[in-house]
């Protein structure tokens, strides 16, 4: 059985690396992998999220790592309200 590994981030997919017939090499691969991500969105560079999938060659997901950025919201300043004067 051959296994792959599928890299999804910022709603870009990437066949990361393929081929692997030891199960053990490709987990390595595959946590080595996620730290890497894991480190990349901490500097910043990866601004929405990443997901990791470990597959066999029949399509089947042997394990997934999911990272969602945190929501953070703009700051809008505040307008400056114009008041009509009063006629008197």
């Amino acid at each position: 059985m051959k296994f792959g590994i599928i890299q999804i981030s910022d709603g870009n997919f990437l066949i990361s690396s393929e081929g692997y017939t030891d199960l053990n090499k490709a987990r390595m691969a595959f946590h080595g992998l996620c730290q890497a991500l894991y480190a990349e969105a901490s500097a910043g560079n990866i601004k929405q999220g990443f997901t990791v999938i470990l597959m066999n060659d029949g399509g089947g997901i042997i394990e997934q790592e999911n990272y969602v950025a945190p929501y953070v919201p703009e700051v809008i300043e505040d307008m400056p309200v114009e008041v009509a004067e009063s006629e008197e």
